[in-house]
C-alpha cells in the first residue's frame, strides 16, 4: 500500500515559497499596478475624463493589492514572532472583502445593463444602498 505524503517545499528548514514568492509576487503586481496608474492618467489627460466603471475598477485593485501587503507584512512579523500582527490580518481580510463585493456588484450592474444605460454613479437608485448594507454585515 502506498501512503499519502505532502511535497516538502522548503529551503534550509523554512517555506521558500512564503518567503521568497510573495515578495516576487508583490513586486511584479507593484509594476503592472504602477503601469496601469500611467496609462490611466495619460488617458484621463487626454479625454479629460473616466468612466466610473473603470474608477471602480481601480478601487478594487487597490483594494486587492492593500489586502495583499497587509497579509504579507502580516506573515513577514509572523515568521520573526511567531505570532504576527492581528491588525494587519484583519485589515487585510477586511480590504479583501470589500474589493470582492464591489467588484461583484459592478459585475451585477453591468449584467443588468447599466453602462448601457448610465454614465453616472448617482443613477443607481437601490443599488449602492444595498451595497452598503451587505459591506456593513461583512
Amino acid at each position: 500500500r502506498g501512503s499519502a505524503r505532502a511535497c516538502d517545499w522548503t529551503w534550509n528548514g523554512t517555506s521558500a515559497w512564503s518567503q521568497q514568492s510573495s515578495w516576487v509576487t508583490l513586486s511584479v503586481c507593484s509594476a503592472v499596478l504602477w503601469a496601469c496608474w500611467r496609462k490611466m492618467c495619460r488617458f484621463w489627460t487626454g479625454t479629460g475624463a473616466l468612466h466610473p466603471v473603470i474608477w471602480t475598477l481601480a478601487a478594487v485593485v487597490l483594494s486587492q493589492y492593500s489586502a495583499q501587503v497587509l497579509h504579507i507584512c502580516h506573515l513577514a512579523i509572523y515568521r520573526r514572532d511567531g505570532q504576527g500582527s492581528v491588525t494587519l490580518e484583519v485589515l487585510a481580510g477586511a480590504f479583501g472583502t470589500m474589493g470582492q463585493l464591489v467588484e461583484t456588484t459592478l459585475l451585477i450592474l453591468i449584467g443588468s445593463g447599466y453602462t448601457l444605460t448610465r454614465t453616472k454613479l448617482g443613477d443607481l437608485g437601490f443599488s449602492l444602498p444595498i451595497l452598503g448594507a451587505v459591506a456593513l454585515v461583512h
